[in-house]
């Protein structure tokens, strides 16, 4: 039977009624059929909402016009359904960590210079706007720039490519094994986020909830 261990104590022993040991082959599909609950709250609170998952990673998409009513609107609405998300999770013995939920508006600078400042709440964790998130290896700025990303796999690279000229005989043929294990693969995972997430782009402002 479990015991919890804290700072030398240690409790009684105690019954686990809602569990999957870590490794067990049910673990992904229970997950998926625990999930599955996660999409129809989604598009029952917001349903013109885009929504994207990968494994415990949730993305909530929602395009608005750049005026101060289309931005109070978009904000409760993303509240409540993040309430309701919430709420099923502690109902079924799961947590949603709101210090990890980021917040971003994407849009022109035009456009994000007549808002008014942004900020909203999961549970007690109050979330700021972020002008520079990560999605899945990918950085996405507030005006799609890519620049931190473009950076970042830059300087990747470099010090790839360095590493391999000097532990290297064959440096040419290391350099080309880099690029399409390294680098080209980054590019790739980057532009199908972006085609996936951006790919029918509309000069209107996009919120997006990483949860």
């Amino acid at each position: 039977m479990p015991k919890v261990g804290i700072d030398g104590s240690t409790s009684n022993p105690f019954d686990l009624c809602c569990v999957v040991p870590q490794g067990s082959c049910l673990g992904r599909i229970l997950f998926i059929i625990c999930a599955s609950k996660l999409f129809k709250i989604i598009e029952h609170e917001l349903p013109t909402c885009s929504s994207h998952c990968y494994a415990d990673d949730t993305q909530l998409y929602l395009s608005f016009k750049p005026d101060s009513t289309s931005q109070d609107q978009v904000l409760l609405a993303m509240e409540n359904c993040i309430e309701k998300i919430r709420k099923w999770m502690i109902h079924d013995k799961l947590l949603i960590n709101g210090s990890k939920t980021e917040l971003i508006v994407i849009g022109s600078k035009q456009q994000l210079s007549n808002l008014q400042p942004i900020s909203t709440s999961v549970g007690n964790s109050a979330i700021n706007n972020s002008f520079v998130v990560k999605n899945l290896g990918c950085w996405l700025d507030a005006n799609l720039s890519m620049s931190k990303h473009i950076t970042n796999v830059c300087n990747s690279a470099f010090f790839y490519l360095l590493l391999t000229e000097q532990r290297t005989a064959n440096v040419q043929m290391s350099r080309t094994n880099l690029f399409y294990s390294a680098i080209s693969s980054k590019q790739q995972l980057s532009l199908e986020i972006y085609n996936t997430s951006f790919g029918s782009w509309a000069p209107v402002l996009r919120v997006i909830y990483f949860i």
